[in-house]
C-alpha cells in the first residue's frame, strides 16, 4: 500500500498516502518534507523515472533531500492557480537548479503517463509528447 505505514504520523497532510509504483515512480500525495526525509534517508525508494510533486508544489513539500536522493528524470506538478500559489516558487527554482524537467497540469492539462520496463510514454492533453527510458540504476 504505502511505503510509511509503519510510522505515526499526526492527522492532516502528514497522513496522506506515499505509494512507489512499478519502473521507479513514486506518488508522495501531500506529505510533508518530513515524511520525505525519512524516504531519502532510510533508502525506501531509489533514482525515479517520475516523481509526482507532493503537497501540488508546495514549499512544504519537495524537499532537497527527496529531490538529491531520488534524482528523478522528469516531475509532475498537479495544482492550478490558487490563494496558494501551488507551485511555490521556492520549488521551481530548486527543480530548475537540478536541470529536472516537469509539467504542470494548469500549463499542460490532464497528463497521462504510459509505463512499462521498456520505456514510459508521456502525454499531456495540450499534445506535449516524450519518452523517458526507466531508471535502472542509480
Amino acid at each position: 500500500d504505502t511505503i510509511l505505514d509503519k510510522q505515526s504520523f499526526p492527522k492532516g497532510n502528514e497522513n496522506s498516502r506515499i505509494l512507489v509504483l512499478p519502473y521507479n515512480v513514486l506518488i508522495t500525495g501531500d506529505a510533508y518534507q518530513s515524511q520525505e526525509e525519512i524516504i531519502a534517508k532510510n533508502h525506501l525508494v531509489g533514482c525515479l523515472s517520475v516523481l509526482k510533486l507532493g503537497h501540488h508544489g508546495s514549499k512544504t513539500s519537495t524537499s532537497d533531500i527527496l529531490l538529491d536522493a531520488t534524482r528523478p528524470k522528469y516531475v509532475v506538478i498537479s495544482s492550478k492557480k490558487s490563494t496558494y500559489g501551488h507551485p511555490h516558487q521556492q520549488v521551481l527554482r530548486k527543480l530548475h537548479n537540478r536541470r529536472i524537467p516537469y509539467l504542470h497540469t494548469e500549463t499542460h492539462g490532464d497528463i497521462t503517463i504510459y509505463i512499462n520496463s521498456i520505456f514510459h510514454v508521456v502525454l499531456t492533453k495540450k499534445h506535449t509528447f516524450d519518452i523517458i527510458e526507466p531508471v535502472i540504476k542509480c
